[in-house]
């Protein structure tokens, strides 16, 4: 997961700085919905 279009503007977000805030709140996220999304499996 490097780019995710998820700008305001349409711009992308990149991940590649795994020490940085953005990365580290999009991972935050996408575990917790994987999470919930195992529990409807």
């Amino acid at each position: 997961m490097d780019i995710m279009n998820a700008g305001e503007d349409g711009s992308p977000i990149v991940l590649k700085d795994k020490e940085g805030l953005v990365y580290q709140a999009y991972k935050t996220i996408f575990d917790n919905l994987n999470e919930e999304i195992k529990k409807w499996e």
